[in-house]
C-alpha cells in the first residue's frame, strides 16, 4: 500500500484512539512486564535511568515499565526520551522528545518498506 494511504490510515487510527480510549491508566499492564534478572540486579544499584522509545502513542507501555522499575528501586530517578509523541493526551509525557504529533516511519516498523 502506498505510504500516503498508510499515513492517512495511521492518522485516522490516532484520532480514533484519542476519541475512544479510556482516559484512566490500567495498571494491569504492569503484570505483563518481564525484565531480565541480570538487568534488574544492575538497576537496583542505579541512581539515574533513561528509558528510550521510538514513539509514545497512549504511553501505557512506557508508563508500565517505568512503574515496575520504580517499584524495584524507589531511589532511582527515571527520565524518558522518545522520537515522537503521537497523541495529544498520553498516560505519560516524555521528558525529552524530538517531535509532538508527528508520524514517523522507522525502519523497524511493520509498515516500513525501506524504499
Amino acid at each position: 500500500m502506498p505510504y500516503f494511504i498508510l499515513d492517512i490510515l495511521r492518522k485516522l487510527e490516532v484520532s480514533y484512539f484519542e476519541y475512544s480510549k479510556d482516559k484512566t491508566y490500567n495498571s494491569a499492564k504492569e503484570s505483563k512486564v518481564s525484565l531480565d534478572e541480570t538487568l534488574l540486579k544492575t538497576l537496583s544499584h542505579s541512581k539515574k535511568l533513561l528509558l528510550v522509545d521510538d514513539a509514545i502513542d497512549t504511553g501505557a507501555t512506557l508508563l508500565a515499565i517505568k512503574n515496575v522499575l520504580e517499584k524495584k528501586n524507589n531511589e532511582v530517578e527515571i527520565k524518558t526520551a522518545v522520537l515522537t509523541s503521537t497523541h495529544k493526551h498520553s498516560y505519560i509525557e516524555a521528558d525529552y522528545k524530538l517531535y509532538s504529533r508527528v508520524l514517523l516511519r522507522c525502519p523497524w516498523a511493520e509498515d516500513y518498506r525501506g524504499v
